[in-house]
């Protein structure tokens, strides 16, 4: 295990029950009005249009990146029978840092643009979300999943983000040791909590933090859920969502 690594938990419980702050089904019933139909509606276009320009980026670190990566790769290799084995002995490190570059790069490309999520669905791609992040970061990260059948595309890949941003935010500000992501149904509707044991902050005060969670909520409510925010300086952060499971 490398120095930025760390211990990752992920518990998949296909079925069962699980009490945490709340019992399923406790979340209040909403009913928006006019108006709210229409804010989520410029949310949720807002977000499909974020979406298509991630997925330029990431077709362009996996295909262009990727590619010139590999050209050099070749043509470094094609350098090195060249010249006396004593001399392309000093060009090793130089050929596994490449490697390692592009095997970052193709990560970064999967979780910016997560074909693993249209495939297998939301629990392995948080899996291997959070093993990215843990392998980067040396922060020990926790999951457990406790949903019966898929939910809505929409809905997926809205929690995905979400936790990803989580993540990021994370990673930068908590100085956190360890996160915990849970996520199980509520009813009709699905919850997620992601916790950290971080610095915490004071979720009122303006700053980057505060505009990643600006980001999250509009995400969110364009999908007629509903987020909140617990925090307080030394205390760590927990983020609740919760979402319409049928969200396509």
């Amino acid at each position: 295990m490398g120095a930025n690594q760390a211990a990752c938990d992920f518990g998949f419980v296909p079925g069962g029950t699980e009490n945490w702050n709340g019992s399923a089904g406790s979340a209040p019933a909403r009913v928006p009005g006019p108006a709210a139909g229409r804010g989520e509606a410029s949310s949720r276009h807002t977000s499909e249009m974020l979406e298509a320009q991630i997925k330029r980026i990431a077709s362009a670190l996996h295909d262009d990146a990727g590619q010139l990566l590999a050209l050099i790769q070749i043509r470094l290799a094609e350098a090195l029978d060249r010249l006396p084995d004593r001399d392309a002995c000093s060009f090793d490190e130089v050929h596994a840092l490449l490697g390692q570059l592009e095997t970052q790069l193709r990560r970064f490309s999967h979780e910016l643009r997560p074909t693993i999520l249209d495939d297998y669905g939301l629990g392995p791609a948080i899996e291997f979300l959070g093993e990215g992040f843990c392998q980067r970061t040396g922060v020990r990260v926790g999951f457990t999943f406790r949903l019966e059948a898929r939910l809505g595309s929409a809905a997926e890949l809205a929690l995905y983000r979400v936790i990803q941003e989580a993540l990021i935010n994370t990673g930068k500000h908590a100085r956190a040791t360890q996160v915990q992501i849970r996520i199980r149904s509520a009813g009709e509707r699905v919850r997620c909590v992601i916790q950290d044991n971080g610095t915490g902050f004071d979720p009122g005060a303006r700053g980057k933090r505060g505009l990643g969670l600006i980001g999250m909520r509009e995400r969110v409510e364009g999908l007629g859920g509903e987020l909140a925010v617990r925090s307080r300086p030394g205390r760590g952060t927990s983020l609740v969502v919760t979402l319409p499971r049928s969200s396509a």
